[in-house]
């Protein structure tokens, strides 16, 4: 296992081209404050050196919200925006992981790292789609996604799931929230979520609902009837 001077000493850490991409973004960004031995020890769980966009942001950050806080991607802070716990990488001891989650929007869409367990290729991120239940190949690495969140590309991305005054919405939860709308996105009746019904929910129940439905779902044919009551 390399030490934390291996990893973060390094002669041309990403953090400076992240800081360069926040200082032109397209929306409001806030780069949240961590303890700073949380953070070395987030990096060295990690095993992954400062030149590293995952490396930047658990060395330099308690985690970022992007765009009002629609996305959060996480950091080197505390849970749930932190890399090593919400990874379980504690009891990994240095086992790469199959899969490491990044980042998660409010509606708990899910992005992570596709080490072998999702479609696309090794080291690329992937989207799980609240609006979809599958997993979205996004044909980039993690600094390059980093860099695309900040642009206007990310705006554009969410439209469809987005609705009038979503910001103050947003802006009035806690980092360990997210928005539960009912009937679900991914329904004929919940595609305009202008039109369900929202409610602040504990963003690790609705990443765990995602993956719960679409375990349950999974195989059935587009256009399926199937019935879901509030609260199911």
């Amino acid at each position: 296992m390399r030490s934390w001077e291996e990893l973060a000493l390094v002669d041309d850490p990403a953090w400076p081209l992240v800081q360069a991409g926040i200082a032109t973004a397209a929306h409001p960004v806030t780069v949240l404050p961590g303890d700073r031995a949380v953070r070395e020890a987030t990096l060295v769980q990690l095993q992954v050196t400062a030149r590293s966009g995952l490396g930047a942001l658990a060395l330099e950050t308690g985690g970022m919200l992007v765009d009002h806080g629609w996305l959060r991607l996480l950091g080197g802070g505390s849970p749930p925006l932190n890399l090593a716990a919400a990874n379980g990488l504690e009891q990994r001891l240095g086992e790469p992981p199959t899969l490491l989650t990044v980042g998660f929007d409010v509606l708990g869409g899910r992005y992570a790292l596709n080490g072998g367990a999702l479609p696309g290729s090794a080291g690329e991120i992937c989207y799980f789609a609240p609006d979809e239940l599958a997993w979205l190949p996004m044909e980039m690495g993690h600094l390059d996604f980093v860099l695309w969140s900040l642009t206007d590309r990310l705006a554009r991305f969410n439209e469809h799931l987005r609705w009038e005054g979503w910001e103050r919405e947003v802006a009035a939860l806690h980092l360990d929230q997210g928005v539960g709308v009912f009937p679900y996105p991914f329904t004929a009746e919940g595609h305009d979520l202008s039109a369900v019904t929202r409610r602040p929910t504990a963003i690790g129940e609705l990443l765990a609902l995602w993956e719960q439905l679409a375990t349950q779902l999974e195989g059935l044919p587009d256009g399926a009837a199937v019935e879901f009551r509030a609260g199911d």
